[in-house]
């Protein structure tokens, strides 16, 4: 696991961008602390690289990495995992190597089969290749979505790099808010590819490839999709077949993840996911350390549960309690974790939980993915529920649904504010955040638009009010996925929410501390056969995650796992009530007054009276205040 940087600047680039690269190498310094270097070729173009050893502890793994013997060269971030197997591949073919490290397989792939080489490859993954033979840059994200890439184009110089602070180091940096994921970031709590909060920078898109050689501009093209995944259709065999076959592919895709020349470990919740990962683990003969974080609030600590599945399956358990004073601190450091806004607040025991990994190994073991993948969350079935009757709703009831939308955000309507009206007669509380989740509904315009009001913490009439320039929902008329409603679901889930928040949290917590994190559950064999299976297999007679349960049950005792689904909740209104005791968030809301034009000042006074009384208002503070600490600390 590593940081990767670079440029190309067309016409050649001078001293002052050779500098900048170095700082921005340095930028990364903790997503790789074992090493770095960088790569000029005197005429536009320079890698740079941060290095965490996993495999090939020795120099012969440093980056970047160039062929010997033409100038082809790579800088990597991710694993491999079915490395060897491409290596014996390619020796045949009379490749040689001189390492034992996957970043030599990747740089002989992509010699032997070009863009293709990703095709082959297991593993997680973000790298860009300077081909000079082609002339050409060219940068490649992992099918899910695990590692970031991000990458600007100005015209004449493309930049990228695994973290925006890296971009930001480099000389021609210019940084412009992009107003539009100030909304999004609001609305949703996360911003998605490829927008970022930056105009002229993106993310790559998960599953893509980015090309540009020595004339136009950079093309971005995929080379995997979930579409064409589900477009095979249904598999049709028996339940039997189905769940012997999703057993082996479980067993290949955690055996390759415990692939590494250095210990790997756990990180165990107690739930169904990551019970699941050590209890496949311990039958194929791997014990690993296990890291589980505790609260002081008793209604949100899992450790108990993580606790009784550890000592059943023998591992060695390592457990640590927050309490609000630690998270606070976290809070401090947030924005140069995130460094741009994100509002998941459980990234702060995702962080933590790194850390006390990092003090005894330097790989561990997630369990993302079970929900997207296997119908986890419990919302599935109702909000599916909500866009089955959608469709069903008659012209009149959507067109009052707009105009309740109109009038319940608080936008003049007609002759006079009536909105503001009925804003003051509903408050800030539960009948006012449902008021304004059933209007936003009655008012989509499709089933999976229907979905989102439900998914806001801000509804976008609500940003369009605080902003002073004009905003809609990016993601809505995304279009529609096949399926029942609770697949579809799944389907968008897989596409936003996991790569661009769950997959962003874990990334940046333990890339913080030196960590690589796994997600074994996220191998795209697993993805591409779960989202096949027929819906009865996901949501079935063993509750949601059927056939993952069916599996899980011969590995841990049933009673140990089969309690009600908790998540990584985090007891967000205490640590919330002691910021908003010390200040804290007026301050950040203060900062975003003077800081962010683009939202209106008196929109922004009497924020605190007026959210602070609700479980609804409290996230919405979380948001202003995390949104000002992230402009505080990296305003332009």
């Amino acid at each position: 696991m590593c940081g990767i940087v670079g440029y190309w600047q067309r016409g050649g680039d001078d001293e002052r961008q050779r500098r900048g690269l170095g700082d921005a190498v340095k930028a990364l310094a903790r997503r790789g602390p074992d090493g770095s270097g960088t790569w000029f070729d005197g005429h536009g173009v320079g890698l740079g690289h941060t290095r965490l050893s996993i495999i090939d502890l020795s120099s012969a793994g440093a980056q970047p990495m160039a062929c010997h013997d033409v100038e082809i060269v790579v800088t990597f971030n991710g694993e491999i995992y079915n490395y060897r197997e491409i290596a014996a591949e390619l020796a045949k073919k009379g490749h040689t190597f001189i390492s034992s490290s996957d970043t030599e397989v990747v740089l002989a792939a992509y010699r032997e089969w070009g863009p293709a080489c990703v095709d082959r490859f297991i593993g997680m993954f973000a790298f860009a290749i300077w081909d000079g033979p082609q002339g050409c840059l060219r940068l490649f994200r992992d099918r899910i979505g695990v590692k970031p890439l991000y990458w600007g184009w100005d015209g004449r110089t493309l930049c990228f790099g695994s973290e925006l602070k890296a971009l930001r180091a480099l000389p021609h940096w210019q940084p412009q808010i992009n107003a539009v994921a100030v909304g999004e970031f609001l609305q949703y709590a996360y911003i998605a590819a490829p927008r970022t909060i930056y105009q002229g920078v993106h993310k790559l898109m998960p599953g893509h490839w980015l090309n540009l050689g020595r004339e136009g501009g950079p093309t971005v093209r995929p080379y995997w999709r979930l579409a064409d995944v589900l477009a095979k259709g249904e598999r049709i065999e028996s339940d039997a077949v189905l769940e012997e076959e999703l057993e082996a592919l479980v067993e290949s895709a955690f055996r390759y993840r415990m692939v590494a020349d250095v210990p790997v470990a756990l990180f165990l919740s107690g739930g169904l996911d990551s019970s699941l990962v050590a209890g496949v683990l311990k039958r194929c003969g791997f014990t690993p350390q296990a890291f589980t974080i505790g609260f002081e609030s008793d209604r949100h600590d899992e450790s108990a549960a993580a606790r009784k599945v550890a000592a059943a399956l023998g591992l060695e358990h390592h457990v640590a309690r927050i309490s609000s004073r630690e998270a606070g601190t976290i809070l401090d450091q947030w924005p140069t974790f995130y460094d741009e806004p994100f509002g998941d607040h459980s990234g702060i025991p995702t962080y933590l939980v790194a850390r006390l990994a990092r003090e005894r190994v330097k790989v561990a073991l997630s369990a993302d993915g079970g929900d997207e993948l296997f119908c986890g969350y419990g919302g599935y079935p109702l909000v599916g529920s909500r866009m089955q009757r959608f469709e069903g709703l008659p012209a009149l009831a959507r067109s009052a649904g707009r105009m309740m939308d109109e009038m319940v955000a608080g936008v003049p309507m007609g002759n006079g504010p009536v909105g503001a009206r009925v804003k003051s007669a509903l408050g800030h509380g539960l009948v006012h955040d449902r008021v304004l989740k059933l209007s936003g509904y009655l008012a989509a315009a499709s089933p999976s638009d229907a979905i989102r009001p439900f998914r806001s913490f801000f509804q976008p009439r609500e940003i369009a009010a605080m902003m002073a320039v004009p905003y809609a929902d990016p993601r809505a008329g995304a279009g529609e996925w096949p399926g029942e409603p609770m697949e579809r679901l799944m389907a968008t889930d897989l596409g936003e929410y996991l790569p661009d928040d769950v997959l962003v949290k874990v990334d940046r917590a333990t890339m913080a501390v030196g960590l690589e994190g796994r997600e074994p559950l996220l191998d795209h064999r697993i993805v591409e056969f779960a989202f096949r299976l027929p819906l009865r297999l996901r949501n079935g007679p063993l509750g949601n995650k059927h056939i993952l349960r069916s599996i899980l049950y011969r590995h841990v005792p049933r009673p140990l796992v089969d309690r009600p689904k908790q998540g990584f909740a985090v007891p967000i209104a205490d640590w919330m009530r002691d910021l908003l005791a010390k200040g804290d968030v007026a301050d950040s809301i203060a900062v975003l007054r003077e800081s962010l034009p683009m939202l209106h000042a008196v929109q922004l006074d009497g924020a605190v009276t007026a959210f602070a009384g609700s479980p609804q208002g409290i996230n919405r503070l979380w948001l202003l205040h995390a949104l000002g600490r992230w402009t505080e600390h990296w305003k332009p």
